[in-house]
């Protein structure tokens, strides 16, 4: 056989064009290939979409599909009954009763043309207003391409090729053809006998109806599939609408297979089609725009020599950059797109190409910087703290008058309230259109609630901007003389306000007494069983017997000293948390006691890990001592990680803000902020 193959993306055998042949100095199109079959002819070189010889899999046997693809088919079926006596080709379609007795799973696996022929005559093509799976959907999902080829074979020796073509382009339910099918599954040798058949297939469905064939290869990144779309067109208007308004080129951006250039040199003006929500391709791109990663000893780390020119971001906005300039249909343009999602290279990529771009506002009033900050976009804020060039955009005001470090307070964010604070050039004290400064707003953060932790980020925030030096502005004021002066009486809206407030208070405590109160209860009967289990069990050296320990070992004693501690404080806990949880007890009350259950509850944790130290230093000691030594350090490091993690890493954040805002230059002063910050945010005052 006169044709060979190539291997394609997808692993599949994709079929080169072969050397010219009597039907001219390219490929037979299908309706030669007809011709010819019914003529009778025969040409040295076989179309590029006839399948390979292989057994079928239905009856096993193997056909000589070079003899066969240039016969037409027989005229009768096995009944005698001739294909196409009827008057109309519409007469064909069959009974759908007939069409339920086949099988969908004789789709599967190669097929002769006999066992194909069987399924042709029993099985409906075209329904009458019904958009249903023609059997070319269904060989086409099963990858069945012996069989795809033998059926447009049969159609157009008996109808013709118009009605081959118009049963190619049957759109089912979802409004795809047989092409779509073969596209899904990645088969460009099935695609290219549509496309074959039908070379306007790929403009099917029309522009707005329907995701088109090339933007389903684009999304699915078959790129091999989509150049054989545009070659086999033959210079014609091709479609690449997909759903909801968008492009090809929507697709192509979220894809990594670079298609992007491809696209662009076929039809330029994708670049500047929007989709329904007014999103342009560089909406899309910058908002799956991830960060170049290399792997370093085994970890992820960024890849700081990665050209940006090959970013997919790059690339869009070099073909067209006045996208960086347009609205989406909610009033965003690219740059907040890229800050909403955490992209910190397609915000680099923005400030590079287009400097007036970054300090866009939305229809809020909002810059990139403040929806880094109201979402959270770490790395986005970063880069914005990072850069010089940001310094007069840390002071702007959205509608509202909110400056970036007013909703840092709001969202009560540690490290990225602290990565603005460490800014020089962010002003303190900035009133928003409510007259709040952004220590009013932490201050009215905390008063949502009278029962909080101490640590809690509402409560190191507020203690953190007083220790700055900031100040409370005209709603500070206002509080004191409607509240603290008393010049007018409680509304009805206020005790209801209060009230919601002594319930939610009440309803913390109750949830806070059950999970404390299991703990300390589990460390009240562990220590009441290892006093009385180690005091029995202990030896000395000059009684082997057994009987009443001697009190001359100082870990014997520290044991029983920290034990006993670590009960009594787990005790006394308990009786606290218990008037804490009681709803008749006043909350005030109920707070105080839950306040003295918390303390004396670290008091037990700490004696009780102590005297796990010790017991396991009395039990070890005797037979190896550095064994003992070794376990007695690591078990109060492990004890007291968790603690570290929060109170020292946490601070460490606020202690280089207030650092960098006083610009403190001497050791002691360094020191002596350290001392007040922890102390302040431990007490969360």
């Amino acid at each position: 056989m006169a044709w060979s193959s190539s291997s394609s993306e997808s692993g599949e055998q994709t079929p080169r064009s072969p050397l010219p042949s009597r039907f001219g100095s390219r490929v037979c199109t299908f309706a030669e290939f007809l011709a010819a079959r019914q003529q009778g002819r025969q040409d040295e070189l076989l179309p590029p979409v006839v399948p390979t010889p292989a057994p079928c899999g239905h009856c096993g046997q193997r056909e000589d599909l070079a003899r066969r693809i240039w016969s037409p088919a027989p005229d009768t079926d096995d009944d005698g009954i001739p294909y196409g006596s009827s008057s109309t080709p519409l007469d064909h379609r069959g009974a759908a009763s007939e069409a339920s007795l086949v099988d969908r799973v004789a789709f599967e696996g190669n097929s002769c043309f006999t066992c194909v022929r069987r399924i042709y005559q029993k099985t409906p093509w075209v329904e009458e207003n019904d958009r249903q799976d023609t059997p070319l959907h269904y060989a086409a999902r099963c990858r069945n391409h012996t069989m795809a080829f033998h059926f447009v074979c049969m159609l157009g020796d008996a109808f013709g090729l118009a009605w081959a073509t118009m049963v190619v382009r049957t759109l089912n339910t979802c409004g795809e053809t047989a092409l779509h099918e073969a596209i899904r599954l990645g088969s460009w040798r099935t695609a290219r006998l549509f496309m074959w058949v039908d070379p306007e297939l790929a403009q099917h469905p029309e522009s707005g109806q329907g995701t088109s064939p090339m933007y389903l290869a684009v999304s699915l990144g078959h790129k091999h599939i989509a150049e054989m779309l545009h070659s086999e067109n033959r210079g014609k208007q091709l479609s690449y609408s997909g759903p909801d308004g968008q492009n090809a080129l929507h697709a192509a951006v979220l894809n990594p297979s670079g298609m992007i250039e491809m696209l662009l040199n076929w039809n330029e003006h994708l670049i500047k089609e929007k989709d329904k929500n007014d999103s342009t391709p560089l909406h899309l791109v910058v908002s799956a725009q991830y960060e170049p990663y290399v792997r370093r000893y085994g970890f992820r780390v960024p890849d700081v020599l990665f050209p940006m020119k090959k970013l997919a971001t790059w690339r869009v906005l070099n073909a067209n950059t006045s996208a960086a300039y347009q609205q989406d249909i909610n009033g965003l343009y690219p740059v907040h797109i890229a800050a909403l999602m955490n992209r910190r290279v397609a915000i680099a990529i923005l400030h590079r190409k287009c400097r007036g771009c970054v300090g866009l506002r939305d229809k809020q009033g909002r810059s990139f910087l403040h929806i880094a900050v109201q979402y959270k976009s770490y790395n986005v804020v970063g880069y914005a703290c990072g850069e010089s060039e940001f310094a007069s955009m840390m002071n702007f005001r959205n509608n509202d008058g909110n400056t970036a470090l007013h909703l840092a307070v709001e969202v009560g964010d540690i490290w990225i309230f602290c990565r603005l604070l460490r800014k020089s050039e962010v002003l303190l004290n900035l009133r928003n259109k409510k007259g709040e400064t952004p220590l009013d707003l932490a201050w009215s953060k905390r008063q949502e609630t009278s029962f909080s932790y101490g640590r809690n980020p509402e409560n190191v925030i507020h203690s953190t901007l007083k220790l700055a030096g900031a100040v409370h502005g005209s709603f500070w004021r206002d509080y004191l003389e409607q509240i603290h002066i008393g010049e007018r009486k409680p509304t009805k809206e206020d005790e209801e306000k209060e009230e919601k407030k002594d319930k939610k208070d009440s309803a913390k405590l109750t949830d806070a007494t059950r999970t404390l109160g299991i703990g300390l209860v589990l460390i009240a009967s562990v220590t009441f069983s290892a006093t009385f289990a180690v005091a029995g069990a202990f030896k000395t050296s000059d009684n082997n017997d057994g009987g009443t320990p001697t009190t001359h070992k100082w870990y014997f004693k520290a044991f029983i000293f920290a034990n006993t501690l670590a009960f009594i404080c787990s005790a006394a806990a308990t009786i606290s948390l218990m008037y804490s949880g009681m709803p008749m007890v006043k909350l005030q009350i109920r707070r105080r006691h839950f306040q003295t259950s918390l303390n004396l509850a670290t008091s037990s944790l700490s004696c009780w890990a102590v005297a796990f130290t010790i017991g396991v230093y009395m039990v070890l000691a005797p037979g190896g001592r550095v064994t003992a030594i070794a376990i007695s350090v690591i078990i109060p490091i492990v004890t007291l990680y968790l603690y570290m993690q929060e109170l020292f890493l946490k601070m460490s954040a606020v202690r280089q803000s207030l650092i960098a805002r006083r610009r403190i230059p001497s050791y002691g002063q360094r020191m002596r902020v350290w001392i007040i910050s922890t102390f302040y945010a431990g007490r969360g005052r």
